[in-house]
């Protein structure tokens, strides 16, 4: 045991020690297209003055029946510069909630899907949270992100964060809807990270059988999902909510 345990672990440090080589190797190629990108834009920008008749040829190019069509209107340098200031941050063990807010801001302001956030997420690794996930990749080899989020919070966060998502995991409906719902904004607010797919997919989850079963699918909304419940909510004990007028008028959103 003891040998294989030693062998497991210099296979962990020789990738390590691959990745970030690989990782060096990326960082320099990214410098290289930036700097390649940038001519390319400036280029771009100089044809468009020239389309627009702000120089001497301008007249001509535009009268010129085989005229490019208005392809540089739609480049925006501003928005470009502003994206690029939006960095995926290294983690190195510390302060994993605040991580995971920042990761989840960069995946939305570039538009990464939910199913390559886990590789983004391995090149983020640094210092011994670098040999935790490779570890973890072997025991899982379909790792979601939902499931790193939980394990990250597990392995680094504070003990509170993974007891609230617990928390969250046992609100379930066994009341009235309203009440479901207070309860459930109440331990979904004390969460530091989530996406509005995975609060659609708590909410539902909490619902009674019965009232979950007429939902429609392919809901990708909270507000549309609340709605939906209440909805079906009222067809079904229409008494309850005609003693209350006033109190259940919300409920007709």
């Amino acid at each position: 045991m003891g040998a294989a345990l030693k062998n497991q672990v210099e296979e962990i440090e020789n990738d390590v020690e691959y990745l970030q080589g690989r990782i060096a190797e990326i960082r320099a190629n990214q410098a290289v297209l930036d700097v390649k990108v940038r001519a390319i834009l400036a280029k771009l920008s100089i044809s468009e003055a020239s389309f627009n008749g702000n120089d001497s040829g301008g007249e001509n190019l535009r009268e010129h029946k085989t005229s490019p069509p208005q392809l540089f209107k739609k480049i925006d340098l501003p928005t470009y510069d502003r994206f690029k200031k939006i960095d995926l941050p290294t983690f190195d063990r510390f302060n994993a909630e605040a991580w995971l807010i920042q990761a989840e801001q960069f995946f939305l302001v570039h538009e990464i899907p939910v199913t390559n956030r886990v590789k983004y997420a391995l090149g983020a690794m640094s210092g011994p949270a670098v040999a935790w996930m490779l570890l973890l990749l072997r025991l899982h080899p379909q790792l979601t992100w939902q499931q790193f989020t939980q394990e990250i919070l597990v392995r680094f966060g504070n003990v509170s964060a993974f007891n609230e998502y617990e928390a969250l995991k046992n609100t379930t409906q066994t009341g009235s809807l309203e009440q479901y719902i207070s309860a459930f904004e109440s331990n979904m607010a004390r969460l530091k990270v989530f996406s509005e797919a995975e609060c659609v997919g708590y909410f539902l989850a909490g619902l009674k059988k019965s009232l979950r079963a007429q939902m429609y699918p392919m809901i990708n909304k909270y507000s549309v999902a609340i709605k939906e419940a209440r909805k079906l909510d009222r067809a079904t004990q229409p008494n309850v909510y005609a003693s209350y007028p006033n109190v259940y008028a919300s409920y007709q959103m």
